[in-house]
Order: C-alpha cells, then sequence, then structure tokens
C-alpha cells in the first residue's frame, strides 16, 4: 500500500515538473497550493455543445458570403461616363457625346445618377457630393475619382436595388466629408439606405470628421484595398450585417472600427483596427487581425467564433468579450479553432459563458482577469500553448469558478505565478503536459 501511495506522488510530480522544465522559473515540486483535480478523458459535454450553437449561428450567416454580388466589374458598351471638375462637371458617352439628363444630371457640384446602368468616375470635386436615386441596379466604377463634400454625406445611396461601389485596378480613390453637417441625422461620408457593396483591386480612402465612414443597412466588401484615414464615430457602421472577404483594410476610429447589429464577417483578409469590433455574432475565418482599442476589442452579444486566424488584440477594456443574450440559452460564446491568438488587456482578457479553444496558441497578458468563463470552457485537440504570462492567481487572474476545462491529445499549459483556481477541474488527454512555476 505504501509503495503504491509512493508511486502515485511519482506520477504527479513528474506531471508538474515536465513542463517546468521548458523554462528557467523556480520550480514548485508540490504543485499548486489549491487542490486540483486530474482525471483522464477523451470527451467533454461543453465542446460538443457549443459546437452545436455555433454550426447553427454558421448555417444562418452563409446568406451574407457575398456570393449573390457581381465580384468582377465589367464594363458594358452603353457605360455612362462621368468627369468631376468643380462647377464643370459631364456627363458623355463612350465617345465624348453628351449623354441624356435622365440618366445622369449634373446641378453645381451634386451629381445625381437616376437610372440603372454602369457609370464611370473620374475627376474630383472639392465640395460635391455624388447621389444615387435609381431603385435598380447601378454600377460606379471609380478611375481616380475623389470627392469632398463640407456638410453632407459625399455620397448618398437610396434605392432597394444593387449598388456596387468598384475601385478600377491601379486607382487610388478618396471620399471625405467635414466636421460640419447641414442635417446631423445623416451619418456616414457613405450613406445607403439599403445594401451597398465596395470591391475592385483599386485602392479607396475615406476620411470622415464628421460621424461614420459608412453607414449602411448592409456593407460588403470584396477584395478592395480599403482604408478609413480617420472616423469620429464608428468607421463601418451597418444596421444588419457586415462582411469583408478578401481584402486588405486599415481602419482607424475613436468608436468601433468594425460594428454591425447582427452579423460581422471577415473572411480571408489583412486588417489593420484601430477601434473594437462588434456584432451581435463575430465571425473571423483564414484572416490576419491587429486590433488596439480603447474599449473592448471584440465584443459579441451571442458569439466570437475565429477559425484559421492569427489574432492580436491590444485593448483597454476586455481583449474578446461574449456576454449573452439571454442566460437561459447557449450564448455569449467565444470559440478559437487553429489560432494564433494573442490578448493584451485592461480588464479581462477573455470574458465569456462559454469558452472553446481547439488548436494554435493562446497567449494572454493583462493587468486583469487573464480568463473568465461562467459557465462552461473546453480546451481540445492538438493545443500548442496556452500561455499566461502574468500568472494565474486564485480568484483574480484565473476566475473560472465552477468551470471544468479539457485537455486533449498533445497539449501544453505554462502557468507562472500563483496556484490554479481551487474549483477547477482539469481533464487531461493521455499525452498533455502540466506544470507549474513561480516567478524568478
Amino acid at each position: 500500500m505504501r509503495k503504491k501511495f509512493i508511486m502515485a506522488i511519482a506520477v504527479f510530480c513528474v506531471l508538474c515538473l515536465s513542463l517546468c522544465a521548458c523554462n528557467k522559473k523556480e520550480e514548485t515540486p508540490d504543485g499548486p497550493s489549491s487542490p486540483v483535480l486530474i482525471t483522464r478523458a477523451l470527451s467533454f459535454p461543453v465542446e460538443e455543445n457549443i459546437g452545436g450553437a455555433i454550426a447553427n449561428l454558421e448555417a444562418n450567416a452563409v446568406k451574407n458570403d457575398g456570393n449573390d454580388y457581381d465580384e468582377n466589374s465589367p464594363m458594358s458598351e452603353t457605360a455612362v461616363f462621368i468627369t468631376l471638375a468643380d462647377d464643370a462637371s459631364t456627363v458623355t458617352d463612350g465617345n465624348g457625346n453628351p449623354y441624356p439628363d435622365d440618366y445622369a444630371a449634373v446641378s453645381g457640384n451634386v451629381i445625381h445618377i437616376q437610372k440603372a446602368g454602369t457609370y464611370v468616375l473620374t475627376g474630383s470635386l472639392s465640395d460635391g457630393q455624388i447621389v444615387i436615386g435609381t431603385d435598380d441596379r447601378a454600377q460606379l466604377i471609380f478611375r481616380d475619382a475623389h470627392v469632398h463634400c463640407s456638410n453632407r454625406p459625399a455620397m448618398e445611396i437610396y434605392g432597394t436595388g444593387k449598388k456596387i461601389l468598384t475601385m478600377s485596378d491601379g486607382t487610388n480613390n478618396s471620399l471625405s466629408d467635414d466636421n460640419d453637417r447641414a442635417d446631423v441625422t445623416k451619418d456616414g461620408v457613405i450613406r445607403a439606405a439599403h445594401a451597398v457593396t465596395i470591391n475592385g483591386k483599386g485602392s479607396l480612402t475615406i476620411a470622415a470628421k464628421f460621424g461614420s465612414a459608412v453607414c449602411a443597412d448592409a456593407l460588403k466588401v470584396l477584395d478592395c484595398n480599403f482604408t478609413v484615414s480617420e472616423a469620429k464615430t464608428n468607421a463601418l457602421r451597418c444596421g444588419a450585417f457586415l462582411y469583408i472577404s478578401g481584402s486588405t483594410a486599415s481602419v482607424c476610429a475613436n468608436g468601433y472600427s468594425l460594428w454591425a447589429a447582427d452579423e460581422t464577417i471577415v473572411n480571408t483578409s489583412r486588417l489593420d483596427l484601430v477601434g473594437g469590433v462588434y456584432g451581435r455574432d463575430v465571425f473571423f475565418d483564414g484572416s490576419t487581425i491587429d486590433l488596439t482599442s480603447r474599449e473592448d476589442g471584440v465584443f459579441a452579444t451571442r458569439l466570437i467564433s475565429a477559425r484559421n486566424t492569427a489574432l492580436s488584440i491590444n485593448a483597454e477594456g476586455d481583449g474578446l468579450r461574449a456576454t449573452g443574450e439571454d442566460a437561459t440559452s447557449l450564448d455569449g460564446i467565444i470559440r478559437l479553432f487553429d489560432c494564433k491568438t494573442v490578448v493584451s488587456d485592461g480588464d479581462d482578457g477573455i470574458r465569456a459563458r462559454y469558452f472553446s479553444f481547439s488548436g494554435g496558441n493562446l497567449i494572454c497578458v493583462g493587468m486583469g482577469t487573464q480568463l473568465c468563463v461562467t459557465e462552461g470552457a473546453a480546451c481540445s485537440w492538438n493545443i500548442e500553448e496556452i500561455l499566461f504570462p502574468d500568472g494565474i492567481a486564485s480568484g483574480t487572474d484565473l476566475q473560472l469558478g465552477e468551470t471544468k476545462v479539457a485537455l486533449k491529445r498533445k497539449s501544453r499549459i505554462v502557468v507562472y505565478v500563483g496556484p490554479i483556481y481551487d474549483q477547477m477541474e482539469l481533464r487531461v488527454g493521455e499525452k498533455a503536459v502540466l506544470g507549474w512555476a513561480t516567478a524568478e
């Protein structure tokens, strides 16, 4: 009996010391000061429940994948050419002949687009506006076009038909406003009553001194180089959904850089963001996100789901936050799958009701609670490393309450400074390695 007891102690010490050997910290052979239950497990129900909830939400978001919009910008033989110039704008056909006013009319420095068609914009307006008023499909192709408006949106878009703003390959285009606005209810440098798509291989720069850069019911940014140099409030603000795919963007906002009442979806894009990301559901897939925020980094009421994405978040509020709309439902979920995630924060690093982490790396550095999960958490499959360099102290740096954490396959957890929270249960796969160390 005594030999079995000694053997059990030896096995426990090997588990504790194996990871400590990976660093030069002072070892604590006795492990954590608070009791931790270590069990073997190959499945975890919280992970399964989270996976089902995410699948349902992702299915509902499929309608926003951008496939219903033209990603190319063919120019028809009937294209209308609009040359912008202060008090001298012209509307012509491809041969330079005047085009009928019922398609596009010039009124001073305001261009009114009134019928369906393809319109090619060149030139500049120092204080003017583009207004699209047709209910039908209209595509505007920007070729080194620049519009500034001092007291209104530089572009106003009405009508329910598709509206596509295409940046021609190799061109630089810009839209901007001033901080004065005749009608303060009209937010946005681009203001759209319904959906609008921005695409094309050229570049678009927006400077929003009054409020938002783009204010629309729904916005899709497809295969585009996009810059918001400044936004007094939120940069991209959508009443329904925001979808960004295949794009490179740099966004600087005093409020949120990306904001949508329903889904915010970023797919295969490279984003440099100053200002947080908000959505009821937030999806990142195959993207690289560098984010700095004076508030929360990424905030969702139901779900944050990131897959095959590099996330670097420096936030003065919470890094990743999913609060949950209804305490009785399975929401308030954060799921990271095969992600490289670095969170540096002023408050909580990750705060959620349910947390699922599968594969990749997770590093939390912050002054507040680095991981706070109130209902359940599951960490599984091919985890390379979970690192909390600033320590996990009981009730302070790691708050999991009754949460159970499952680790599967070959995994590694590095814990510095304090003990693991005494109510956490670790469920460890056969090849998992656990260790505890204190600061030098």
